[in-house]
């Protein structure tokens, strides 16, 4: 039972304090990892010579989760008040819109000059239930509106707008800010000299790269420190516990050596010793692991605090159970090597 106790107590530590630590830490690295972090935006000129033929370019890259563009803008009004507010028209170029909030092909189709408008546009137009009618003011062709949509926080930058998802096409159309979105953080700065190298544009000085790569780079000291650390404490706390199995195990065989010379005398070999030892010290680790293990998760959710997930609890409890059997190891060697005749001979 003394197995049992010290395992249960390591797992316990280890449970609320680093695995607290790691849920913590996964939450806050899931707000570094957002979206906005793995951003690539090009704005270009009219002259720079940036076209839709970029986006067939940059498809086949490894690392990219979605690319779109979005093209000039031009000044719209609503189509049912005269002299009213202008806003920015774009054509959007690209495929799977949903990522950025705007609805699917069933919703808009492409090519069919329907709509949607940010919320802010929406306002500004007077679209009070969000559908109706805008005029171009240069060309004075009517785009009907079918809804509008929330732009997530990353693409703030859009403004207030009304954006028409266009088919793909033959002919290249002008892009005025292309958009891509990294499958992580750490592949941001390997994308931005990718993308840029990719542009094909007639002039790079009228094209501008931004992308959010300090805050990519930050996402990875963080999770590297905090890994390190999370490593170290639960290599020392193991460590700590396999020391005082291994002394729990030594203190048993020497109080049960008669018991275990007893054995090999009525025919028991060394390795059945050794395999009755470490089961029974197997069979103690995991109870031990289980019950520490679930105290500690117990506790944590009564605190209110983060739980780390089932991966890291089931791999405290491996961990546990094979530090345990490591330890026991030497002791059980040192077990079966007791003598038949030495120990039950009688002064």
């Amino acid at each position: 039972m003394t197995t049992v106790g010290v395992v249960a107590t390591l797992c316990f530590t280890v449970m609320l304090t680093t695995g607290r630590n790691i849920a913590e830490s996964d939450a806050v690295l899931a707000n570094i990892d957002h979206v906005g972090t793995r951003i690539l935006l090009v704005r270009a000129e009219a002259a720079s010579g940036l076209d839709t033929r970029v986006l067939d370019r940059l498809a086949p890259l490894h690392g990219v989760e979605w690319i779109g563009a979005l093209g000039p803008a031009s000044d719209v009004t609503n189509a049912a008040i005269e002299g009213g507010t202008r806003v920015a028209l774009r054509p959007a170029y690209g495929t799977g819109w949903p990522i950025m909030g705007i609805g699917g092909p069933g919703v808009v189709p492409p090519g069919s000059r329907r709509a949607v408008t940010t919320v802010d546009a929406r306002r500004l137009l007077g679209l009070r239930d969000g559908v109706g009618v805008v005029r171009d003011v240069q060309s004075d062709e009517n785009v009907d509106v079918i809804g509008s949509v929330p732009l997530p926080e990353y693409l703030d930058f859009v403004g207030p707008a009304v954006l028409v998802p266009e088919p793909s096409i033959a002919d290249p159309r002008p892009v005025s800010v292309l958009i891509v979105i990294a499958s992580t953080a750490a592949q941001v700065e390997a994308l931005t000299s990718t993308v840029s190298s990719l542009l094909a544009v007639d002039d790079a000085t009228k094209v501008t790269v931004t992308s959010g790569e300090q805050l990519a780079q930050l996402r990875e000291r963080v999770g590297s420190q905090l890994g390190v650390f999370g490593h170290a404490f639960v290599l020392v706390v193991f460590l700590v516990g396999a020391a005082l199995v291994a002394m729990i195990l030594s203190g048993l065989v020497l109080m049960r050596r008669r018991d275990f010379g007893r054995r090999r005398a009525l025919g028991a070999s060394r390795r059945l010793v050794i395999g009755l030892l470490l089961a029974t010290v197997g069979l103690q680790a995991m109870a031990g692991s289980i019950v520490g293990s679930v105290v500690a998760l117990a506790l944590l959710v009564m605190q209110g605090s983060p739980v780390p997930s089932p991966a890291f609890c089931t791999a405290v409890v491996v961990l546990a159970l094979v530090t345990s059997l490591g330890a026991a190891v030497i002791p059980a060697l040192i077990a079966s090597t007791r003598e038949p005749l030495r120990e039950l001979r009688v002064p």
